[in-house]
């Protein structure tokens, strides 16, 4: 991974992610995870362990290294009242190695 600027130097590396997922948000089931990098989608993961720690790992294509831009997406937030604030995966690494 080159240190300045994120992207992946070589072909190989992965695009990793890891976090937890609060019991509150999977309560009404299961939450997809999309990566994406410079725009373009890799993989569909899922979150369905409340509670837990996660881990995720994808390889990007060929012609995606040299890559400066990553986005991840959620498709579900929630709220667990009383508290009002929106309640997503909490994402610890966001990586390229």
């Amino acid at each position: 991974m080159d240190g300045e600027t994120g992207r992946a130097r070589a072909a190989g590396q992965k695009l990793c992610l890891s976090g937890f997922a609060p019991g509150a948000l999977l309560k009404d089931g299961r939450v997809g995870v999309t990566a994406r990098l410079n725009g373009r989608a890799l993989v569909l993961a899922v979150l369905s362990r409340p509670g837990k720690m996660f881990e995720l790992a994808f390889a990007p294509p060929a012609g995606l290294v040299g890559t400066t831009l990553m986005e991840v997406e959620v498709d579900r937030i929630s709220q667990a009242p009383p508290n009002i604030r929106d309640l997503s995966p909490r994402f610890g690494t966001l990586a390229i190695g």
